[in-house]
């Protein structure tokens, strides 16, 4: 899911010049679609989000804590949000790791992909 209907089409057409067919695209929010896909019945049982610098939503973070997919990536460019975020999200999930990516050398920015797994 995406909220920019240009970059959903982009999607559908590198699926379709990948012959990918097990993908489904959707234009909205996370905090819009999941619980309409949890009211159509549909489970997922993996999750990668990649928010904006403010991070994720608050009821988007009840609804993953509510939903558990068991394999989670999340991709951040804010560690202040990142931080924020994983500070609830750590109630039910572990961080296995944490990776930074320096996508703009000479910069103090840096992006950070964590791999987050449920806690037992």
């Amino acid at each position: 899911m995406e909220t920019i209907p240009e970059a959903v089409e982009d999607a559908k057409q590198n699926a379709d010049l990948n012959g990918i067919t097990n993908t489904h695209y959707e234009v909205g929010s996370a905090e819009d679609v999941i619980p309409q896909w949890r009211k159509e019945g549909h489970h997922f049982d993996a999750l990668v989000v990649d928010p904006p610098r403010t991070g994720l939503d608050n009821d988007l973070i009840e609804q993953i804590i509510k939903e558990r997919p068991a394999k989670f990536a999340y991709v951040s460019c804010n560690m202040a949000s990142l931080a924020r975020n994983l500070g609830r999200l750590t109630s039910v999930y572990h961080v296995d790791y944490i990776q930074p990516v320096d996508m703009m050398p000479q910069t103090t920015r840096c992006e950070a992909v964590v791999k987050l797994s449920q806690r037992v």
